[in-house]
């Protein structure tokens, strides 16, 4: 299917914003918390965005890490925000 095509072509680019972005929203939507978060993680660190973008998707991949059982990486994740947008304390 597609997200088989998404996620082989993401094994050849691995930092592209067309594979990484439709393959994150796939997985939140399924709820597979696992390849969202390291996806989230990937978009994070390479895909370029505005603040508020990036602030959106930190507080939605903290989200997910508690959910997931994973309170270092939420911790992780804030505190990347923080250093990004320090406004946002």
């Amino acid at each position: 299917g597609v997200v088989r095509e998404l996620e082989s072509a993401l094994a050849l680019a691995p930092e592209d914003p067309d594979l990484l972005l439709p393959l994150l929203d796939h997985h939140y939507a399924k709820r597979d918390l696992g390849p969202a978060l390291d996806l989230s993680r990937r978009v994070m660190a390479h895909v370029p965005m505005g603040d508020a973008a990036f602030v959106a998707l930190g507080l939605r991949t903290a989200d997910a890490a508690l959910a997931w059982g994973d309170p270092k990486l939420a911790e992780s994740v804030l505190e990347s925000i923080l250093a990004r947008c320090p406004g946002e304390r």
